[in-house]
């Protein structure tokens, strides 16, 4: 195992509706919507304060994801409207 793969996470993905649970946990004074399916509007904190569960965080294009978090490579990412 490279050290690259032993630093990532043991989480894989969780889909968004357990994503949006701990983000409400995570971060009370703000708000989450799911819009169309895939994409998380956010309101009453700026996206890259988003407090998010192990392995995911707010990406600089947009999006909160877990990608490079995964052993398996498989990744989500969701569009922050």
């Amino acid at each position: 195992m490279s050290n690259k793969a032993k630093s990532r996470t043991q989480l894989e993905n969780i889909g968004i509706g357990k994503l949006m649970e701990e983000l409400k946990k995570r971060n009370p004074d703000a708000e989450f919507e799911i819009v169309d399916g895939n994409a998380i509007k956010i309101s009453g904190i700026e996206p890259e304060d988003v407090k998010c569960p192990e392995g995911y965080y707010p990406s600089e294009r947009g999006y909160i994801t877990n990608q490079g978090n995964t052993l398996s490579g498989s990744y989500e990412a969701f569009v922050i409207v």
